[in-house]
């Protein structure tokens, strides 16, 4: 956050007129906040900020009151406003594939796609628990239209899916099926990085698992977060230490990277808990 209100000092010692916006997590969670601790920040995005960050510039472009815009906060004469609420998207499809110009301009090779929002659990640290109640997703025909359009207009051969437990809702396996059989269908040669709970694994089977190796799955970030149960009841994982232990076991059975998401340290912390970790 500092190093973002810096930046934002900065812009407003070069522009005073400029109005300056921030959105996500953070300042979705405590906006009154944001705009107390920096006069540079104007305007706060609540939620996801797709229609709201494009609603307000053609508001400021027609010169209309920003009150009309929903799902903002900002300052005013009268003090901070709270606008309308709005609303989260019902389904995925009605957001739009984004602009990659960026991976032109910076010759990126890896690619990072959305193909779903929310998250079926509702681990205690994790902030989309929070923002969105309901999981939505792209179909396996949408996902392999992202990544094939990727893979032949700009020559893209690795994929960061960041989806917050790529196999949700739940454990849906014919959508990994259908999806993994999209991308073998068109012949798309990638590799794919996820992340999945580690919990997952007790309804997967081998027939599964090879079938997304086949269609280019190469890592997973595996949600293990402790080695204590202690700390796994405290962020809600409904799982224990042994059954992680299973679940790297599993996953480490197959060609797969496997990068371990960790939690070492929390408010509760002792020195039993970090050796545990450890």
């Amino acid at each position: 956050k500092t190093a973002v209100l810096d930046i934002y000092a900065r812009i407003r010692s070069m522009n005073e007129t400029v109005m300056l916006c921030v959105g996500g997590h953070c300042p979705t969670l405590s906006p009154a906040l944001i705009l107390q601790e920096s006069e540079n920040v104007d305007v706060v995005v609540v939620g996801e900020g797709e229609k709201t960050f494009t609603e307000l510039a053609e508001s400021l472009f027609a010169g209309l009151p920003l009150s009309q815009v929903k799902g903002i906060v900002f300052r005013s004469s009268d003090g901070i406003v709270h606008t309308e609420s709005r609303p989260v998207f019902s389904e995925m499809r009605e957001v739009p594939f984004p602009s990659r110009d960026l991976l032109d301009q910076f010759g990126n090779a890896i690619a990072q796609i959305s193909t779903s929002r929310g998250c079926s659990a509702r681990c205690s640290f994790c902030v989309t628990g929070q923002s969105r109640r309901r999981w939505i997703g792209r179909s396996p025909e949408e996902m392999a239209d992202e990544i094939e359009l990727l893979y032949h207009e700009r020559g893209i051969r690795a994929f960061n899916i960041i989806d917050c437990s790529f196999e949700d809702p739940g454990v849906n396996k014919r959508r990994l099926e259908e999806f993994a059989g999209q991308l073998l269908d068109r012949h798309i040669k990638i590799s794919y990085y996820v992340q999945m709970r580690a919990s997952s694994c007790s309804c997967l089977n081998d027939n599964l698992m090879q079938l997304l190796l086949a269609s280019g799955l190469s890592s997973i970030c595996l949600g293990l977060e402790s080695g204590n149960d202690e700390d796994l009841a405290l962020y809600n994982k409904q799982t224990t230490v042994s059954q992680m232990k299973k679940a790297y076991a599993y996953f480490g059975s197959y060609e797969l990277n496997i990068d371990p998401g960790f939690i070492n340290f929390n408010p509760y912390s002792t020195l039993g808990s970090l050796k545990s970790n450890l």
